[in-house]
């Protein structure tokens, strides 16, 4: 029969005394006890070691106070399961220390990074183009971005999604506006088309006004160069090949795509010319008759062509209007006070201008819009002109005399116009215009096709056109 397992010592005979011998349960439990304290230690000198090797080094400054606190979670999860005596309560333990380990590493992985990115970026915003993509608000949160945790709410840690983002609305009324503008200084082309009307044939007569690529072109470019980064973005957006550009290229290249895709021409309403257009010929020959009979007294103020420029040049609605007659449909006669301008292209009020002169304003001017002539194909018969005809400066009653002698049909040499009654020889005139804005008051001005008259006494007296009837200009009475 076996032993009990413990060493029983017994005696010589009968009653003697048992003597048990403890020595080795004692001395395996001190094994086992000094295996434990051997194993803690080592594991607490692992876990000494393991926490010493990291450090806060390489990190982004701001970022120091995280990474510590995180360091102090893991550090004191790791210390409660080593303590720890339960091997199940110890288990558990021991995987949420390694849970914060990770993280203490990837929070100093994750600052690492985020230096290298903040200088990158850094270098990226040296160049001021770089700059141009992000509002001025943006541009503050970035640069402060420096200062704050990586944690940080406020931290900018992509800024592509801060990016100036264009409202397209807006960009679409920008470029209509200033096509627009573009078109009020762009002469139109008058297109004829052979067409029938109630049985008559004649022709369609329009103002078709195209804006040229080049123009189109010079004017977007001014556009770039003001924008504060908006249109910038919206040509950035029209290819992906245009995104890391230079503006210098972004200009040349996305540019000239904007102008093919947008076309710009506008037409007026169409309109039916008879034959020869003879009806307002016929008006306008009826005046001239009346005007010739006039001419021939040779005490009498003015010539009919004189009447006509001075009145023209004195902003006389009928005088305006009867130029407009003698010129090619669709032409216009206006009479303009200048603003002041100065000479190149400008932004004004969010549009577009241009001038070809700098101009202190205040000074009228006499604007002559003769479309070009073209027949039904196209082909321009006769070239257009668009003249700015100051009443300040050079001749300006010459040149409207020259307008007219041109497309009247009948030629008033200007040593002729210049002499009172037109004669070759006499008493020169001078015909002046309001160089001012303040109009003098005059009653002349409200009567067009002025002539002179003698009474039964032979005394000289002016007569004039107004609503259609002829008044003695000095008693404003119907002149019968």
């Amino acid at each position: 029969m076996a032993n009990g397992g413990a060493n029983i010592s017994r005696g010589m005979g009968r009653g003697a005394a048992q003597v048990y011998d403890t020595s080795g349960p004692v001395n395996m439990y001190a094994r086992l006890m000094y295996q434990q304290q051997l194993r803690r230690a080592a594991e607490t000198k692992a876990l000494t070691d393991e926490l010493g090797k990291v450090t806060p080094e390489g990190l982004r400054q701001p970022d120091v106070k995280g990474f510590l606190d995180q360091y102090g979670r893991w550090r004191d999860k790791s210390i409660e399961a080593n303590a720890e005596r339960n091997p199940t309560r110890k288990a558990i333990l021991s995987q949420e220390a390694e849970r914060e380990k990770l993280a203490t590493m990837m929070y100093k992985d994750d600052s690492k990074n985020e230096l290298i990115n903040e200088r990158k970026r850094q270098e990226f915003l040296i160049n001021p183009e770089n700059r141009n993509r992000y509002s001025k608000e943006i541009m503050a949160k970035i640069i402060n971005s420096k200062n704050l945790s990586k944690d940080d709410i406020e931290y900018v840690r992509d800024m592509n999604k801060f990016e100036i983002k264009p409202d397209l609305s807006k960009i679409k009324k920008l470029l209509d506006d200033t096509d627009d503008n573009l078109l009020k200084y762009t002469q139109p082309e008058l297109v004829q088309e052979q067409g029938e009307r109630l049985g008559v044939k004649g022709l369609y007569e329009y103002n078709k006004t195209t804006l040229t690529p080049a123009k189109q072109d010079t004017a977007y470019s001014v556009l770039f160069d003001t924008d504060e980064g908006e249109f910038k973005a919206f040509l950035r957006g029209l290819s992906p090949d245009f995104v890391n550009l230079s503006e210098k290229e972004l200009k040349a290249a996305a540019i000239p795509i904007l102008v093919q895709e947008r076309p710009k021409s506008t037409y007026s309403d169409k309109k039916f010319v008879e034959p020869d257009n003879w009806r307002e010929k016929q008006l306008a020959n009826d005046r001239l008759i009346r005007a010739r009979k006039s001419e021939g007294d040779a005490e009498e103020e003015s010539t009919y062509r004189q009447q006509i420029v001075r009145g023209i040049m004195n902003n006389d609605k009928g005088s305006i209007d009867e130029m407009r007659a003698y010129l090619p449909s669709g032409s216009t006669v206006q009479y303009i006070t200048s603003d002041k301008l100065e000479k190149g292209i400008q932004k004004v009020k969010g549009k577009i201008v241009f001038n070809k002169n700098e101009s202190k304003g205040g000074y009228n001017f006499i604007r002559v819009n003769i479309p070009a002539v073209s027949d039904g194909e196209g082909t321009i018969k006769k070239p257009g002109i668009v003249e700015d005809i100051s009443l300040s400066l050079g001749d300006p009653k010459n040149r409207l005399n020259a307008i007219l002698s041109e497309y009247i049909g009948e030629g008033v040499s200007p040593s002729k116009f210049n002499i009172r009654g037109g004669k070759p020889r006499g008493e020169q005139i001078d015909i002046k215009g309001q160089e001012k804005t303040t109009k003098p008051a005059s009653t002349v001005n409200e009567y067009t096709g002025i002539t002179t008259v003698k009474d039964a006494k032979g005394n000289s007296f002016q007569i004039g056109v107004k609503d259609g009837k002829w008044y003695t200009i000095k008693t404003g009475k119907i002149y019968q």
